[in-house]
């Protein structure tokens, strides 16, 4: 009889230890379901992007430039958390190629447009060409695509959530003003004065329909191309003129100050929440950055462009990281939180985002998709 009262008290702690366990076993299934559906995926997935291609813009300009405190658009984004690196692409790409791949994450050779008018397939979309803003319009949020053949006459909301704004304001006005601050007094000849015009008359022209439509909608995605530089650019490098290299020289740079003006007038749009993104498909006329090979990649795919990104969940780069055309829409779309297409050839670039950022937001993809770290 003595022993009755220790067998009932064993099993009352068994008892108590197995009601225990089970309430463990609760609150770590919920901590598991609050991680997954509050921290891995965040409630607000509409992250703006503001993506602008410069064509021409290149490393051997840019930073003697900014850090001479002429382009202070650009080095107030070098002195905020960002980073940049190189564009690298198949020399025997053409800028249109490498174009075409950063808008669509695949290959040359997968989308099949290597000429100017090849662009405009992007208006015809095949099974491997969807460009970002179509993926995005796919999902419900709205792009304005200006400067890009693929936009010309896409002006529908309501079903191509693909938009180009209409030019206003007094562009003739604004040329003649930026003409004379690009040239600074020197002599030009008339038919170089000419080309001139309308490569600043064609980025104003860009730059009033980017400013529009973010009139209208504060929440649009923005995807710009501006081709004034990368045509001036070419024109002094690759003709004869009578021109001295260091007059050649000087016309080149007041473009680039004078491109660093319409970054931040577009950067002045963006959300706090955003991200932007200026690129170019080509411009490295050395081949490669003055600041040195730091990348076996880069013997067999010498620099075509250079990209500098800024805004939310991007990292504060240490070293310049090395892009692919195709690798930036699965990037982009990534920071959305968009699905990937396993179509793309582009992989993810882990160097861009902020250190455990996978842990925020998981990966939504088939197994086949490969990422870059």
């Amino acid at each position: 009889m003595a022993e009755l009262p220790v067998t009932r008290k064993k099993k009352h702690t068994a008892a108590y230890y197995y009601a225990l366990a089970l309430i463990g076993a609760a609150v770590l299934t919920a901590l598991g379901f609050i991680r997954e559906h509050f921290l891995a995926q965040p409630r607000d997935n509409r992250v703006q992007l503001t993506v602008v291609c410069v064509s021409g813009f290149s490393w051997d300009r840019v930073m003697p430039l900014h850090q001479g405190g002429k382009l202070p658009f650009l080095a107030r984004l070098f002195r905020g958390r960002g980073s940049c690196g190189d564009i690298i692409s198949r020399q025997s790409d053409s800028d249109q190629a490498i174009v075409a791949s950063l808008f669509t994450g695949c290959f040359p050779d997968k989308h099949s447009m290597h000429r100017e008018a090849d662009l405009m397939h992007f208006s015809a979309p095949g099974p491997f060409q969807k460009p970002i803003w179509q993926e995005l319009a796919a999902r419900g949020q709205t792009s304005m695509v200006v400067g890009l053949p693929v936009a010309a006459g896409q002006e529908n909301f309501a079903a191509g959530a693909v938009t180009q704004g209409k030019t206003k304001g007094n562009v003739a006005g604004l040329t003649q003003g930026y003409l004379c601050s690009i040239t600074g007094g020197a002599r030009v000849p008339d038919d170089l004065l000419r080309m001139l015009q309308e490569c600043v008359s064609s980025d104003l022209e860009r730059l009033q329909q980017a400013m529009k439509m973010f009139e209208d909608n504060h929440s649009l995605h923005l995807f710009a191309y501006f081709q004034g530089l990368g045509r001036w650019q070419r024109r002094l490098l690759t003709q004869a003129d009578a021109l001295p290299e260091r007059v050649k020289n000087e016309l080149i740079d007041s473009y680039y100050i004078f491109c660093d003006a319409i970054l931040a007038r577009l950067y002045s749009r963006c959300s706090e929440d955003g991200i932007f993104l200026v690129l170019s498909e080509q411009g490295n006329v050395q081949g490669r950055p003055a600041y040195g090979n730091y990348s076996p990649q880069r013997t067999e795919y010498p620099a075509a462009g250079f990209f500098y990104a800024a805004g939310l969940n991007i990292r504060q780069g240490i070293e310049p990281v090395l892009l692919d055309p195709a690798d930036l829409v699965p990037t982009l779309l990534y920071l959305t939180g968009i699905p990937f297409i396993n179509s793309m050839d582009g992989r993810v670039i882990f160097k861009l985002l902020e250190e455990h950022y996978y842990f925020k937001r998981k990966i939504i993809a088939n197994t086949n998709v490969l990422f870059k770290r």
